[in-house]
This record gives structure tokens, C-alpha cells and sequence, in this order.
């Protein structure tokens, strides 16, 4: 659709709003990519999408949930780490997640189980909530 445009961009060394050239936006997303940073980087990644969005704009992402990581055995979280390297920001509590992007701009901080919102009726055992949705509103 005409109104969705795709961007790439290392925003480890450009920052969105210089993707964006100065452009507000109303909803912007990270897939798969805040658990491999740390918590400083987290926020301040939040904190460059939050300048970029207009008000009342959205920024979706997914976090890593080490409590539920550290519920599995030992060789699937390997698995997971041999595939797509270690989580270096696994948060631990759901006021973490809400204080850090509160922290990074945000007025409404919203967080999601997957496992909560997605129907899985072929599924024979329960999804691991290694990762959490979070939906963080600009004032």
C-alpha cells in the first residue's frame, strides 16, 4: 500500500530520525531486534523512535522475557542461542519493560504475552514466551 514504506538502516550508527529525514511518523516497528542489545541501548533506540513518531504514534517491538527463558532446559535455549547469538537485554519483570520506555519518552506502555493473543490450536505443547510485544504510545 502506498502508505507504508520500508526502511533499513544500522540504528547503532544512524539514528531514525536521519532514516526518516526529520519526517514524523504514526507507527514504527523493531522485529527481533531488541533482545540482542543491552538495556542501554534498548532505551535509547526507544528513545530515538519515540522523537520520531507523531503524537498519539505507536512503536511496536519484542523484548526478551528471561524468566521464561530460564524455565526451559538448558539445550533449548542453546538451541536458540547458537542460532541467533545471546540475548544481552533479557528483562525480568513486566514494571522494567513500563519504566524503561516510560523512561524513553513514552506516555502508554502496553505489554503482550504471545502466547496470550495468538490461537494455537495444532500447537501440542505450550509456546515459549521467550520474547514479549510491547506497544509504546507517544503522548
Amino acid at each position: 500500500p502506498p502508505n507504508i514504506e520500508w526502511q533499513r538502516a544500522d540504528l547503532g550508527v544512524t539514528t531514525l530520525a536521519q532514516v526518516l529525514d526529520q519526517r514524523q511518523v504514526t507507527v514504527t516497528t523493531a522485529e527481533g531486534l531488541m533482545p540482542y542489545f543491552t538495556f542501554t541501548d534498548i532505551e535509547r533506540i526507544a528513545h530515538y523512535a519515540c522523537e520520531s513518531l507523531a503524537s498519539g504514534g505507536l512503536f511496536v517491538c519484542d523484548v526478551g522475557w528471561g524468566q521464561s527463558l530460564r524455565d526451559q532446559p538448558d539445550d533449548s535455549v542453546a538451541f536458540i542461542n547458537r542460532q541467533a547469538g545471546s540475548f544481552l537485554g533479557l528483562f525480568e519483570s513486566i514494571d522494567h519493560i513500563r519504566d524503561m520506555f516510560s523512561s524513553a519518552g513514552y506516555a502508554e506502555v502496553t505489554v503482550l504475552y504471545p502466547s496470550k493473543f495468538i490461537p494455537m490450536p495444532e500447537v501440542l505443547q505450550p509456546v515459549i514466551d521467550g520474547e514479549l510485544i510491547v506497544a509504546a504510545r507517544k503522548a
